[in-house]
């Protein structure tokens, strides 16, 4: 799948050879800030929002929110069930306490881990600067096994996986960038 972000919380997602798979509307919460203003605005965007994933035909599939308290998105069915959690942690930290690899961890709707995903480092931390993590990750289960893997734009499922695990992971580059203050 190929995740095109078209600004102000608006994404398209395409399947590999078949089109369009899906659209991610904002359906609840503010205006977004443009791209020009999110790159100048002197913070980042936390306020609550909610956005709804859209078949083609535009019949609504789940929905995505980032809450007021926590700024961690939730993905919710469409009859408001929640189907999990993200949540970000450190992996590791060096001697010095900073962080050297971020994680985000998908937890189920009774709030215990089912995925871990581990980002790459894009730069080691050097002095005082911490690590700066890459645009790729990879999606463990708990036992370490691969489930996916995201490079930047495109996430690609390693093998068929139950609900709602596979509705999170797809879900989940839309919550990154929830997560980011988009």
């Amino acid at each position: 799948m190929v995740y095109k972000n078209l600004g102000r919380r608006t994404f398209r997602i395409k399947s590999d050879g078949s089109g369009l798979a899906a659209n991610v509307v904002q359906v609840e919460g503010g205006k977004a800030r443009g791209r020009l203003g999110r790159a100048f605005a002197a913070s980042r965007d936390y306020s609550p929002v909610v956005l709804q994933f859209e078949s083609p035909d535009g019949a609504p599939l789940f929905r995505i929110e980032r809450p007021a308290d926590t700024g961690y998105p939730i993905v919710r069915s469409l009859a408001g069930e929640v189907l999990g959690h993200f949540h970000r942690s450190d992996l590791g930290s060096d001697e010095r306490g900073r962080s050297t690899q971020d994680r985000v961890q998908i937890l189920d709707a009774h709030k215990r881990v089912v995925c871990n995903i581990v980002w790459e480092v894009y730069k080691k931390a050097v002095l005082s600067r911490p690590a700066v993590p890459g645009k790729n990750c990879d999606y463990l289960d708990t036992e370490g096994n691969a489930l996916a893997r995201f490079d930047s734009k495109r996430l690609v499922l390693h093998r068929d996986l139950p609900e709602p695990m596979r509705t999170l992971i797809v879900a989940s580059p839309v919550a990154f960038d929830l997560e980011d203050g988009a």
